[in-house]
């Protein structure tokens, strides 16, 4: 049983995947809650649900949609084991991708990691974390340029997306303002981010 607030069919906003759909699943509960988070109806809002009604439902988004990508998100997803979910997932063929804060670790098959540190727990990203696929910094009034400096030199490899916070609209300026500056010292992989989802406002 898994505690989800909502499953659905959408295109994915951010990051690598921008623009590409999706099946979400959204799991309830985040033990950070932090100010700038946009889906704060997660944080309660839930019902158990078994594995295999979870699937189904999933499946009937395919038939309807005919895609294979699944993107687990929350919350906090990590708060739950995700073990019998992945698997499933994967015995069905579909393509997983996982949204996280970082803060916990499960050893699960995964196709595509984003991590998306936060400031309740100082950025902090689990050292058991080997392969990460993007990490996304949420650009909010508090955030120092430093704390993406420090991200993007432990990360060299890595793409790291400034996203502007979705109830600030200086959000903006400062993400262009750290683009800069990145770029002036030759942090590459820094990227401006964008959410398409508040754009077309869908979920």
């Amino acid at each position: 049983m898994l505690k989800i607030s909502e499953i659905f069919w959408s295109a994915q906003g951010e990051g690598l995947n921008c623009g590409k759909q999706a099946i979400f699943i959204r799991l309830s509960g985040c033990s950070l809650q932090c100010s700038f988070c946009d889906t704060k109806e997660s944080w309660q809002a839930s019902r158990s649900i078994r594995t295999e009604k979870i699937i189904a439902r999933v499946e009937k988004f395919t038939l309807r949609f005919h895609t294979k990508l699944v993107i687990i998100t929350g919350g906090e997803p990590l708060e739950q084991d995700l073990t019998e979910l992945v698997s499933s997932l994967k015995a069905k063929n579909y393509q997983i991708a996982l949204e996280t804060n970082g803060i916990y670790f499960q050893n699960l098959s995964l196709d595509h990691i984003t991590i998306s540190p936060k400031p309740a727990a100082a950025y902090r990203i689990n050292q058991q974390w080997k392969r990460i696929s993007e990490i996304k910094l949420v650009i909010d009034r508090k955030i120092s340029f430093q704390t993406i400096k420090k991200l993007a030199e432990s990360y060299p490899d890595i793409p790291l997306f400034l996203q502007p916070e979705k109830y600030w609209p200086d959000s903006y300026q400062k993400c262009w303002k750290f683009f800069k500056q990145a770029s002036q010292i030759n942090l590459y992989q820094v990227r401006l981010g964008i959410q398409l989802q508040n754009f077309y406002q869908i979920r």
